[in-house]
């Protein structure tokens, strides 16, 4: 793009990257994301989100996360990920969303924002017990 625009690449600033969220990509230790990401509107997942509410509560869940127990959200597709495809998961580094791995595609860095990372956390903690 900097080709063909002929901007200098020293007048750049900043670059904006957004996408939907959340989406489930595994990358393995080279990068490379090592299934098709499993995007935000796939319920898969409705047996991992159903069995955390029983297992805790809704209640606490919102408390937790300030979310739903639903399986929209990555925390959920992850217990899935780990039980349906083990392998996988065994050979993931990292989780990442559709804009986190495109920054890491730009930047050679990993990384989440915080809402995502306290989510992920919560539900594997409360799941592992």
């Amino acid at each position: 793009m900097i080709k063909k625009s002929k901007i200098d690449p020293g007048e750049i600033l900043g670059i904006g990257i957004s996408s939907l969220s959340p989406v489930l990509i595994p990358i393995n230790r080279k990068g490379e994301a090592i299934r098709p990401a499993i995007i935000y509107m796939d319920r898969r997942a409705l047996n991992e989100s159903l069995a955390l509410k029983e297992k805790i509560g809704e209640e606490n869940i919102v408390k937790i996360t300030g979310n739903a127990a639903d399986p929209y959200f990555a925390g959920y597709k992850l217990l899935w990920l780990m039980r349906n495809e083990p392998k996988t998961y065994e050979q993931t580094w990292k989780i990442l969303n559709a804009d986190k791995f495109l920054i890491f595609k730009l930047t050679g860095r990993t990384v989440i924002d915080k809402s995502t990372a306290v989510y992920i956390c919560a539900i594997l903690r409360h799941q592992s017990r």
